[in-house]
Formats: structure tokens, C-alpha cells, sequence
């Protein structure tokens, strides 16, 4: 049994670092141009967002085409306030264009995708309370990248506080990097 356990839990492993997910806030609508924040390879139940800073799209990227998820969009945050939801089959990216958004998620959808992908969805779900919809555990994760429609990148991953919400507030409202470089330079990719 024990063999079995660690299997199991070394594919769970292997699948959620190789196929997770790029969550994306879009300043702009249909997912298209406009500025945006990311989280960068999210795992199934982890709430990315602002907690602050609406903004008009959220985009889900990099969808394993195998794997069947359902896509949640929240006008708050963390994961409150459900906006939208779509599904994902058979397809690599969603657009939540219902908005405004300030924070989404995803989950896996009931049904046939392996015991590897079974298993990355059962660890998940051991991240404690915090879901306020119903839908399973759901974790806080910020934005890491901010990729400003003028083709500028930041890593925003180490900022807090006063000065992550102004970053926010700038990408949100369609700052360009001269608005930006004068907050953050120093994080410039």
C-alpha cells in the first residue's frame, strides 16, 4: 500500500509542477491587448487576485487539452463574489469576459483524467478553510509578472503593501512603463 501512496503521490507531483495553469487579469476586454498581472503556474484551487484592483478580463492559459476544469471569474477577492464560470474541455485557454474581476480560480471537473491528475486534485484540496462558495478549498496566491501593453515586464513577485496596490492601480488603468519605471524600474525583466 505503501508503494502504491508514493506512486500515487509522485505523479500528483510531477503533473501539478508541469501543467499548471498561467492566470491572467486583463486591463483590456476579450483577453486582447491592455495591460496585465499574472500568476504564474497556478495549481487547481489557488484563488489569484488583486484583493483590491478590478480589472475588465480574466484569461486562463496553458490549459493541458486532457484536462476538463471549470474556470471561475470573482468581482472580489479572494474568490468572492462569484462573476462567471466556464468550462474547459479539450481546450488550452478561457477568456472570463463578464467582468470586473479582481480575483478567479479553477477546479478540476468531475469525471474521467487519470489517477495522476485525480491525485494533484486531492493534495490540493488539503489547503485548509477559506472557501467561501462551496466549490473546495481555496488558497491566496498574489500576482507575479505585471506585462504592460507597451511590451515592458516586471516581476512583481517580492512586492507588498502600499507599493503592490499602486502597481495594481496603474496596470488596471492602462499606465504605460515610463508611469510604471517610475515606481518599479529596478523589478524590470
Amino acid at each position: 500500500m505503501h508503494f502504491i501512496q508514493t506512486i500515487v503521490l509522485s505523479l500528483a507531483t510531477a503533473v501539478g509542477t508541469t501543467t499548471a495553469i498561467d492566470i491572467y487579469l486583463k486591463s483590456a476586454g476579450n483577453c486582447g491587448s491592455g495591460n496585465t498581472i499574472v500568476c504564474r503556474g497556478i495549481n487547481p484551487n489557488a484563488c489569484c487576485g488583486t484583493f483590491d484592483q478590478r480589472f475588465t478580463t480574466i484569461g486562463f492559459y496553458g490549459i493541458p487539452t486532457n484536462w476538463a476544469i471549470s474556470c471561475h471569474g470573482y468581482m472580489n477577492g479572494p474568490c468572492t463574489g462569484l462573476k462567471e464560470i466556464q468550462h474547459a474541455r479539450n481546450k488550452n485557454f478561457i477568456c472570463l469576459q463578464d467582468g470586473p474581476f479582481m480575483s478567479g480560480f479553477y477546479k478540476f471537473l468531475p469525471g474521467k483524467r487519470g489517477a495522476a491528475v485525480d491525485a494533484v486534485s486531492a493534495l490540493s484540496a488539503q489547503c485548509g478553510p477559506g472557501d467561501s462558495d462551496g466549490q473546495g478549498c481555496i488558497k491566496s496566491v498574489k500576482p507575479d509578472l505585471l506585462e504592460l501593453e507597451d511590451g515592458a515586464k516586471y516581476d512583481i513577485a517580492a512586492l507588498e503593501g502600499e507599493k503592490l496596490n499602486k502597481i495594481y492601480n496603474l496596470a488596471a488603468a492602462g499606465a504605460n512603463s515610463t508611469e510604471v519605471d517610475a515606481v518599479i524600474s529596478h523589478l524590470k525583466i
